[in-house]
């Protein structure tokens, strides 16, 4: 039963590492009018957000959704790289 606990202790703390990693990793995306530029983490947390006067909403969500990508394969390539998380059992 102990070795369980330990086994959800390291896990909680793998998780909390990998997440403060992602925190660091950082993307940025331009439209390609460069009206609109989004940069964000890989943990999807955006950090700034550039948006020219009348700029289209269209163009607006094409940048952030295309961001969003980024951000996603920027962790998913620190995750494999890393190592991820180490599920017991899972290997």
């Amino acid at each position: 039963m102990f070795s369980k606990i330990k086994e959800i202790n390291d896990l909680r703390s793998q998780a909390k590492e990998l997440e403060n990693a992602l925190s660091q990793l950082s993307i940025t995306q331009t439209s390609s009018d460069e009206s609109v530029r989004v940069t964000m983490t890989a943990k999807m947390e955006v950090t700034e957000l550039t948006i020219a006067p009348e700029t289209s909403a269209e163009i607006i969500k094409e940048t952030i959704n295309a961001a969003i990508i980024a951000a996603q394969r920027k962790a998913a390539e620190h995750m494999r790289t890393s190592g991820g998380l180490n599920f017991p059992g899972l290997s």
